[in-house]
């Protein structure tokens, strides 16, 4: 009884020291404000409330006591996340809480022109979660259009841009790998055709479909957390290096079928279709027969974790 007890207490304890660890790493990342902590502090009486019962159901046990406070961490920070008040003060419930604050629902639609005399383009994006749509072709450097539904206002997307290059983010999530969930928004950009273009895109989850077979494409960067993305190449440039980082997701790439390609692998991959297509293999990297005489060639380098990757020529 005593080993099974100490079992448990352990257990109990290691949740505890996890769930302080998920607090600091949220405060951290900025999905925690100081509101949470001052939320905390005011609810002491809480600790009186949960020892009695732990007394009554638990017989003064510290893991009765640990547990309850593990559950009463649980929903201080659901609550804290969950909720808060829009514009005319009243409370809904979803991402953003109090870190939030009011949300807004809107279509937002922005450009970035492509300046006179311009010889080529950048073009980066940087998106949490949700749906992420480029394809079409524009006169200006970048065409946005932002759908955003029961959003806080801290995310309200914003471009920033100098000369042909333009970044396009939300406003107070900059940085690759937020954790905020799928959410309802969709972002649908139209870029230039008129220059060579350079392309970053950062998301960290969500549904990802990248047309880009328009653009004068020569280089593509591509990070995903955990996101299902189609990208479509095309052979308006001569050579074309595409870098994928992919986390839990699933990556599909259409090639023009006269396309030289060469795809390298650096690390494993759950399921790939590169072993059926009839490539030379050379250790971890897979070379399309045409490589060498085609006028469009296309290196790809992929770095998964747990996914797939398939190529498809068309």
């Amino acid at each position: 009884m005593k080993d099974y007890r100490r079992y448990v207490g352990g257990v109990v304890n290691g949740l505890l020291v996890v769930a302080v660890g998920v607090l600091l790493l949220l405060h951290s990342l900025g999905y925690i404000r100081w509101d949470l902590w001052t939320a905390i502090i005011k609810l002491w009486p809480l600790l009186l409330i949960l020892g009695g019962l732990n007394i009554i159901f638990f017989g003064r046990s510290y893991i009765g006591l640990g547990a309850l406070i593990l559950v009463a961490l649980v929903i201080i920070v659901g609550v804290n996340l969950g909720f808060g008040r829009d514009a005319d003060g009243h409370f809904y419930f979803g991402y953003g809480g109090s870190l939030g604050g009011p949300r807004f629902t809107e279509v937002i639609e922005k450009s970035q022109p492509l300046p006179a005399g311009a010889t080529r383009g950048a073009v980066r994006i940087e998106m949490t979660a949700g749906r992420l749509e480029v394809g079409g072709a524009s006169t200006a450097l970048a065409e946005a259009r932002f759908d955003q539904r029961n959003w806080p206002e801290s995310l309200r997307p914003e471009i920033v841009g100098d000369g042909g290059q333009v970044t396009i983010r939300q406003s107070s999530l900059r940085s690759f790998g937020g954790i905020g969930g799928i959410t309802n928004q969709t972002w649908t950009f139209k870029l230039t055709d008129q220059v060579p273009l350079d392309l970053t895109a950062n998301i960290g989850a969500g549904d990802v479909h990248l047309d880009l077979s328009a653009y004068k494409l020569e280089s593509l960067h591509y990070n995903a957390g955990a996101a299902a993305t189609t990208i479509v190449l095309g052979d308006k440039s001569p050579r074309v290096t595409v870098q994928l980082r992919a986390g839990a997701a699933s990556t599909t790439v259409e090639v023009p079928q006269n396309a030289g390609v060469r795809v390298t692998v650096s690390t494993g991959i759950g399921s790939s279709n590169l072993g059926t297509l009839g490539y030379s293999k050379q250790g971890r990297t897979y070379t399309s027969p045409n490589y060498d005489t085609s006028a469009t060639r296309i290196d790809i380098d992929y770095s998964g974790g747990v996914g797939s990757f398939d190529l498809e020529p068309r």
